[in-house]
């Protein structure tokens, strides 16, 4: 018999991605028992209830993740578990060094289930990849850890793929780096539609393998390397530790394990090798990823936002810069646009091609072509949208004139319409104060929508002088700078996971300061909002709120 339990809509922030090592088991939303025999008695000790290993899932930017798990009693007798739901995360990849970067915790059950041995139960959790703050997860590899009492496991990893798309080549780049006397040779990089191999080679002082390739002496067995990677100088993202292979002249390095595929439009990947078994490094290898375009174009929603209630208008914008020696050519233009629902995958609104041209010349600034659109979410008919998923895309054909090339340019957005009633609305004036390390801060307001909070707080900060006209002096204008840059708060609801906000701006006038966070949206049924200040500028302290929501 199969047991199957839903959790369903849990929290709609639910996450999933985990295990690599696990034996085969029941696929994504299978609901008949797998026939799992009793495990053969041993001398070790006897496995108990297991996460089933599910194959990894592709999801698009934006897009709700089903994970449908299994659990398995592999004993030979019956086991209970407890608790369940157990205790599951989606986490950030890689998670081999501790504490792991948790993107969403889901709520722990309380109830006791009992397997008898071969027995499987199955739970479902929905992903919608939002992290504990309620914002839309950066593309990239993600496992789904779950926590037994008596195991732990990442049974499925869910990839949510770039908005863009994703660079698809191969490039030799061999390059050779020299660092305290030990020389590491980059060979090449494979770009997939999943992920991306790098693949290195390093021959370690006095290397010789006096019994062959495969029975290696200890001391280079150990020489696994330890790399981290950025895509545009961005933040850097560790990979695994390297998988090696012995060559009769030396060894080759490989990290093929769940590096994050690039995105397309990505200009350079910087690939770092930071130590290779005891001796440290860095070996930093820099690798153009231009693919020949005399162009570059991108798309985003104004001020990256991603959520919109009903009615608001969404503003985007677009930018094509020009790479060419030459002019290069938009043509036709405005280029064919449409408006596309994500979740019935059909289109809402769209407007075709016109019959101008646009140059884009190679002087700056007028070699950059930007234009701003804004879209009211009504459809071809003039009807409001529905709440969902979006994607906004144009369609740019681009013609370098000095070759007369031909190149098309499609760029994609997305964006959320949620429902009003998805999230507490409310405004609320709440006026408490508390003062810590002598300084009075008073919670004036909590403005609540489906879309985010907004917790407006005054202070007057030690030695506050008013903003004048005039320049300011100074010290002032380093007070209000720490104010915004190194002020900290966190929150939480009804005594669950404690989150950060989402933003901070600032205002201020003759009587004192006022600093304004966002934090995510707040559950319709939620009781008890706690937001507390931890750092108020160059002052540490604990401003503890609580607010009464209901």
């Amino acid at each position: 018999m199969k047991k199957k339990i839903t959790g369903g809509l849990l929290a709609l922030f639910f996450v999933f991605l985990l295990m690599a090592c696990a034996p085969e088991s029941l696929a994504p939303g299978s609901s008949s028992l797998s026939a799992v025999p009793n495990p053969p008695r041993g001398r070790g000790p006897e496995l108990g209830i297991m996460p089933d290993r599910i194959p990894d899932i592709i999801a698009a930017y934006g897009e709700n993740v089903e994970v449908n798990l299994s659990f398995t009693n592999q004993a030979s007798e019956s086991r209970k578990i407890s608790p369940f739901p157990p205790e599951i995360k989606v986490i950030e990849l890689p998670d081999e060094i501790p504490p792991a970067t948790v993107v969403q915790a889901f709520p722990i059950g309380n109830g006791e289930l009992e397997l008898q041995p071969g027995e499987s139960i199955s739970h479902t959790i929905n992903w919608d990849q939002n992290n504990e703050n309620g914002e839309q997860s950066a593309p990239g590899w993600y496992s789904v850890e779950v926590k037994l009492s008596t195991s732990r496991g990442s049974p499925v990893r869910v990839l949510v793929l770039p908005p863009e798309g994703v660079m698809e080549k191969t490039i030799e780049i061999n390059q050779s780096v020299t660092v305290n006397g030990i020389s590491i040779t980059l060979e090449r990089m494979e770009l997939t539609a999943t992920g991306m191999k790098v693949y290195a080679f390093n021959t370690p002082p006095d290397y010789n393998l006096p019994q062959g390739p495969m029975l290696a002496p200890p001391q280079f067995m150990a020489l696994h390397a330890s790399a981290e990677y950025s895509i545009d100088d961005g933040a850097a993202k560790p990979a695994f530790s390297s998988g090696i292979r012995f060559l009769e002249n030396g060894m080759q390095h490989s990290w093929d394990q769940y590096l994050d595929p690039v995105p397309q439009n990505s200009h350079n990947l910087t690939f770092r090798i930071t130590k290779l078994g005891d001796y440290e490094g860095p070996w930093e290898f820099k690798i153009p990823l231009e693919s020949g375009l005399p162009f570059e174009a991108g798309i985003g929603i104004a001020n990256n936002q991603e959520s919109f209630l009903p009615g608001d208008e969404v503003m985007y914008g677009i930018g094509i810069r020009n790479l060419s020696p030459g002019i290069i050519t938009i043509d036709p233009y405005g280029p064919a646009m449409q408006i596309r629902s994500v979740d019935r995958n059909k289109t809402i609104y769209s407007s075709p091609a016109g019959n101008r041209t646009q140059d884009i010349v190679t002087e700056y600034p007028m070699s950059w072509y930007r234009t701003k659109g804004v879209w009211d979410q009504k459809d071809n008919n003039g009807q409001q949208v529905p709440p969902g998923w979006y994607e906004i895309g144009y369609e740019y054909v681009i013609i370098e004139q000095s070759t007369g090339k031909s190149f098309t340019a499609d760029l994609k957005t997305r964006f959320q319409i949620v429902p009003p009633d998805s999230a507490m609305n409310r405004d609320l004036a709440i006026n408490q104060a508390v003062t810590a390390e002598g300084i009075k801060v008073t919670l004036e307001s909590l403005e609540l929508n489906a879309v985010k909070g907004t917790v407006s707080v005054f202070t007057v900060p030690p030695g506050y002088t008013p903003p004048q006209e005039h320049p300011m002096e100074e010290s002032v204008s380093k007070m209000f700078e720490s104010l915004l840059t190194k002020s900290a708060a966190e929150y939480s609801v009804d005594g669950s996971i404690t989150k950060r906000p989402v933003d901070i701006r600032m205002k201020s006038n003759e009587s004192g300061v006022w600093l304004i966070w966002d934090i995510g949206p707040i559950p319709v049924d939620a009781q008890e909002l706690t937001f507390t200040i931890k750092q108020l500028g160059e002052w540490e302290g604990s401003w503890e709120f609580k607010v009464k929501l209901n």
